[in-house]
């Protein structure tokens, strides 16, 4: 398989936004498209400091028990210029590194993922499998067919 990717090199980001209720589940329906609605709708215009550009990212957090659950923490999450605690939502930081960021189709986005992960797995990417993120792109219109996204997953460097 072969699959086109790039390598950014980020400082420490901040994000500050809403955790989807329960978790997500490998395979179970859900309703994280409507929860990103109600994000730009009600939760956006409250978000203190959010940093020029706008970037947005879906946050996905996977526990220790996630190959037996298979379930993991999904946060809808908007860039902001400084770590801060804001009363209703909840604060994530990045960690500085580089990053693997595969585009992919938002349409096939349930397909795609898996794709990345086995493509990583077939060429010995050494990654972070604590968290990855959807890293959604300010010139893609998501309410569209055709929409691209970057799935974006932590390096990790041989001395980490």
């Amino acid at each position: 398989m072969n699959m086109k990717y790039g390598i950014k090199n980020h400082d420490a980001r901040y994000f500050v936004g809403v955790e989807y209720p329960g978790g997500v589940k490998i395979g179970v329906k859900n309703q994280i498209g409507k929860y990103w609605k109600d994000f730009f709708e009600k939760d956006f215009p409250a978000i203190d400091d959010v940093k020029d550009g706008g970037k947005f990212i879906g946050l996905e957090c996977y526990p220790p028990d996630f190959m037996e659950t298979k379930q993991f923490d999904y946060f809808l999450l908007c860039e902001v210029n400084k770590n801060y605690n804001q009363e209703g939502f909840i604060s994530k930081k990045l960690p500085q590194g580089r990053y693997a960021c595969f585009p992919i189709a938002f349409d096939n986005i349930l397909s795609e993922i898996p794709r990345v992960y086995e493509f990583i797995k077939e060429n010995n990417i050494k990654i972070n499998h604590g968290f990855d993120y959807e890293d959604y792109l300010q010139e893609e219109d998501y309410t569209k067919s055709g929409a691209i996204l970057n799935f974006c997953l932590k390096l990790v460097d041989d001395n980490e």
